[in-house]
């Protein structure tokens, strides 16, 4: 056969098969991670600590964060050190220039972080604080932190019966962006918070 017409059968034909099939893939692969979604369950308070400081440690864009609804019963001391934890771990990222929004409820178990937090927003530009009353949140609430767009932490802590806490990490594009879309409405109607604030 003359290699002129073999040519002309690989441009035409093969030429677009396989540009068909090179784009196809291109496709499923943008499509995937939006509708990719995986889950873990986290056993405890201190677990939970735990993923978020593993979370932050290793964020490349940004962290939305909350810590609202009513006073949570206190911590054990594993679950304190654990927390402990993971604050110093967002202090770490922020001074590394992560950007880092964290809402607050003005509850009287808060007051303390509150005004720590007020603070230390003050000399990081990254890291940025406000508060929504708490009697704008009468209804239990489910905290939630989002970390680069894709990785979500859900916490629901009661006031009694620990043992029915829930802990979950989501791994979910479209998950994180309903939770995003969800903070940013809170975050426009939270006021900012000053050091010399009263809670």
């Amino acid at each position: 056969m003359d290699t002129g017409i073999i040519a002309a059968i690989i441009t035409g034909v093969v030429g677009p098969i396989i540009t068909y099939w090179v784009t196809k893939k291109i496709i499923e692969r943008r499509k995937r991670p939006e509708s990719e979604c995986s889950c873990e369950f986290l056993a405890s308070r201190e677990a939970m600590y735990r993923k978020a400081h593993e979370l932050i440690e290793n964020a490349k864009s940004h962290v939305l964060d909350t810590t609202w609804g009513a006073d949570a019963p206190k911590l054990t001391t594993p679950e304190s050190l654990a927390r402990d934890k993971y604050i110093e771990t967002r202090r770490e990222v922020v001074k590394k220039g992560l950007s880092y929004k964290e809402i607050f409820t003005d509850t009287q178990g808060k007051k303390s972080r509150l005004q720590l937090s007020a603070s230390e927003a003050k000399k990081d530009t990254t890291y940025q604080v406000r508060k929504i009353p708490s009697s704008a949140m009468t209804k239990p609430v489910i905290d939630f932190m989002v970390v680069d767009g894709e990785n979500v932490i859900l916490s629901h802590v009661r006031s009694e019966r620990m043992q029915d806490n829930r802990f979950m990490f989501v791994k979910s594009k479209f998950l994180a962006q309903l939770f995003t879309k969800w903070f940013e409405d809170c975050w426009d109607v939270a006021k900012p918070v000053e050091v010399t604030d009263s809670v």
